[in-house]
């Protein structure tokens, strides 16, 4: 079993693991989609506080990923690369980039994980720009479905898109989902017993001294900045020993915004777990896109503490232990306090 890692390594390496216990991983097989992908970066295209959010900014990130799609085609190749993969009876790719491509070469198995409905994410991320929008939506929409037509199983994240996207499948059954509460037990570490490095967190740790503190990680995209924005406007109206922790790059969104006190944000952090491990609730309250699941939640869950979530950030999880679904704003409010209060008993 070989997988191309482009993708979540941890869902992918579950989904192998289903099918034999010999992996390995390769993380291209195109020099040019290397070279490429350094000299554009996406992240970086992404992450830019200059002008974020910017329309162009995700015209130039789909544009950037549909050229990495096609120097997937079989003439970029490397052939090394193409004579390795076929030593496999299962190949595995961590997205639906160059997958129709990669089926016209190799031998054995083609499973695909679509971490979300790709063409509808940049119909969500441009629909304020029509003509642009249906361009690469139409195009997005192209590989996608040539992407799932192609392999021989498809994994999503959610019974949401497994809906959307067997509707135009040419077998709606080869389209199943990962069962990601499943997936945060077995990615549960032991009691947690982690040593806060003191050498890294000491002010915060005192700074957090006796105060209830809340956890959202959040990358520099825009569902996780207008969280954080939601998350000032309620920050506002709580107590000051009630602290929001924002951990990731998204803080990056903020750096010149005069912030309530009771919000600390991290930036990005190496050791996160020591990070988690001082906080008393999690809470992801997405507020659009309908589209993938929230990969977080699966390091909120190994905490075993409650998380708050709107649908749209529960999607996917559900059914899992500890989640709690809230549909306001209001409702929020009135989950912090009541955890807040029990913490205190």
């Amino acid at each position: 079993m070989m997988l191309r890692s482009c993708g979540s390594a941890r869902i992918q390496y579950e989904i192998a693991k289903k099918y034999a216990n010999k992996i390995k991983h390769i993380t291209t097989i195109s020099n040019l989609t290397k070279l490429f992908t350094r000299t554009t970066d996406i992240s970086k295209v992404r992450q830019s506080r200059y002008i974020f959010p910017s329309r162009f900014k995700w015209v130039l990130t789909n544009v950037i990923w549909i050229i990495n799609h096609y120097l997937m085609h079989p003439i970029f190749l490397k052939k090394e690369a193409i004579e390795e993969l076929n030593k496999y009876d299962t190949v595995i790719l961590g997205s639906i980039l160059g997958a129709s491509f990669v089926k016209k070469f190799v031998k054995g198995k083609l499973i695909v994980l679509d971490h979300n409905v790709s063409w509808l994410f940049t119909y969500y991320t441009l629909d304020n720009i029509p003509f642009i929008s249906k361009i690469l939506v139409m195009l997005m929409r192209k590989i996608e479905l040539n992407a799932i037509n192609s392999a021989d199983e498809v994994w999503v994240l959610s019974a949401a898109d497994a809906k959307i996207l067997r509707e135009e499948a040419n077998n709606p059954n080869k389209i199943k989902v990962v069962s990601l509460c499943d997936l945060s037990k077995r990615y549960k570490k032991q009691k947690q017993e982690i040593i806060t490095r003191q050498l890294e967190l000491p002010n915060m740790l005192s700074s957090l001294e006796r105060k209830f503190v809340i956890c959202f990680i959040g990358s520099m995209f825009l569902p996780n900045i207008l969280t954080v924005r939601n998350i000032i406007k309620i920050a506002s109206k709580l107590n000051k020993d009630i602290t929001f922790l924002i951990i990731g790059n998204v803080s990056e969104a903020f750096k010149d915004q005069e912030i309530p006190s009771n919000i600390i944000f991290t930036g990005f952090v190496k050791d996160i777990d020591s990070y988690l491990n001082i906080c008393d609730i999690f809470i992801n309250i997405k507020t659009i896109f309908a589209t993938g699941a929230e990969i977080k939640m699966l390091d909120y869950l190994r905490f075993n503490k409650p998380i708050i979530a709107t649908r749209l950030g529960a999607s996917g999880f559900e059914k899992c232990k500890n989640i709690i679904i809230v549909d306001s704003f209001d409702k929020l409010i009135q989950e912090i306090i009541r955890f807040k209060n029990s913490s205190n008993e």
